[in-house]
């Protein structure tokens, strides 16, 4: 929801059009990221630091 980088966008020419969501939409997903984490905290789930990116882990 960066309101100087959609001002940016609005004002620049660009090659193509630019489409953002509402600010509503725009929140930052940190707190979404910690609610998915905090049931593993509690477990004393912990992943090792060499763990591969993969995006289709588990929540739960």
């Amino acid at each position: 929801s960066n309101s100087g980088l959609r001002a940016r966008a609005r004002t620049a020419r660009l090659p193509c059009p630019v489409h953002f969501p509402t600010p509503a939409l725009s929140t930052d997903n940190a707190a979404m990221i910690a609610a998915a984490a905090f049931p593993k905290l509690e477990r004393g789930e912990f992943a090792a630091l060499d763990i591969a990116a993969q995006a289709s882990l588990t929540l739960v």
